[in-house]
Order: structure tokens, then sequence, then C-alpha cells
């Protein structure tokens, strides 16, 4: 089996694609922004302010009605979940597009919360190492 022998990028497709999914989860529970401080009445002086009570989670952040962290996740998972199928030649312009298309959301996602936040850094690596999962599992070789 050579370097590039198609077992062997498809292998390192699906190592990349597990890779991303848990880099991807993992960033969902971290920092995606920052909360206002408590309002407190005039005169009233806070005895102890945690450092990250200032910090959102991905849990906390919403787009509409849905957390961003949930949808993330979800995201994540469903390219995971791609792994369980062994599509033929004739499928793989289906998985692949499919495949991009969950990996470019959580990009957009993450690019759309850009900021200094350990999570939303996380994600976008995660989505970048989904893109190229996909690119490496379902592309057609010459």
């Amino acid at each position: 089996m050579t370097a590039r022998s198609p077992l062997n990028q498809t292998l390192w497709g699906e190592i990349a694609t597990l890779l991303g999914t848990l880099i991807v989860v993992a960033g969902a529970g971290l920092a995606w922004g920052s909360s206002d401080t408590p309002k407190l009445p005039i005169g009233a002086v806070p005895v102890y302010v945690s450092p990250s009570a200032a910090l959102r989670s991905g849990f906390a952040v919403k787009i509409g009605w849905i957390s961003v962290g949930w949808l993330v996740v979800t995201l994540g998972v469903i390219c995971a979940c791609l792994l369980l199928f062994n599509p033929s030649e004739k499928e793989k312009p289906l998985f692949l597009r499919s495949h991009l298309a969950l990996a470019i959301a959580i990009l957009v996602i993450a690019v759309l919360h850009f900021g200094p936040y350990a999570g939303v850094v996380l994600s976008a690596l995660g989505g970048c190492f989904l893109i190229a999962s996909a690119l490496m599992r379902y592309r057609e070789r010459s």
C-alpha cells in the first residue's frame, strides 16, 4: 500500500472526521461570548466576582431559539454519522456535498461569532478539519 492509495486516503479522511467532530464538540462547551456584568443597586458592592462569570458558553449563546452549542454539536455529530455508510462511487458526490455543507455551516457559525474566545476558535478549527476530511474521504481520485 503506497502513501497515496485510496484506502490510505480514506482512512486518514475518517480519522480527520472523528478528530474534527471531537474538536467541534469540545469547542461548543467553551466560551463563545461575554455577558454583561450584573446590575446591582446603587451603593451595593459585590463580595466576589468570578472572572469566568462574564463568559458565556456556546450553549448560552443563541441564534434565534436554538443555542449555538447544540447547533454546532448536532452538525458535527451528523458529519461523524456519515462514517457509518460506505458509499459507492456513484454516491460519493452526494456524500461529499452533504459533508461539505455540514462542515461549512459549522465554519460559518464560528465566523459569525468571531472573537477571542476558545470555543469559537476550536469550532472553526474543527470545521476546517471536517472540510479537509470530506475532501480526503469522498474526492474522486485519478
